[in-house]
């Protein structure tokens, strides 16, 4: 088992550390389960909190806009798999673009992740 760190990566920006995920060496992961787990991680510790204080999550934290509802792990999870399949980030490990949802591939311990997040153009 080792550690992995992860970055997020907006256009032609620098990547950032985004957080740390624990894998085992020669075990084959799939980008599904890759993103669902940096989802996980992010997630988690945000009902925790909130549930420890019986408080609501704030609403910054549960709608994306005013007509959308609370979200759980699982919504959570089938959104960022579908903002994956639509290309509105890409995976990149190993500077490789990691192209399909279920294909195996492996990590190292000196492997790099990075999710970059498209840009959109302004204009025409």
């Amino acid at each position: 088992m080792f550690e992995l760190d992860y970055c997020d990566q907006a256009g032609t920006r620098p990547p950032m550390a985004a957080g740390v995920f624990r894998w085992s060496e020669g075990v084959p992961i799939t980008a599904r389960l890759l993103i669902a787990e940096r989802v996980r991680r992010e997630f988690e510790p945000l009902l925790e909190r909130f549930d420890a204080r019986g408080d609501e999550l704030p609403i910054a934290l549960v709608t994306m806009s005013a007509n959308a509802h609370a979200m759980t792990l699982d919504e959570a999870i089938e959104t960022a798999l579908r903002a994956f399949s639509a290309n509105r980030f890409f995976l990149l490990v190993d500077r490789q673009q990691i192209v399909g949802l279920d294909a195996p591939f492996l990590l190292t311990p000196k492997s790099t992740v990075v999710f970059l997040r498209l840009t959109p153009l302004k204009g025409g």
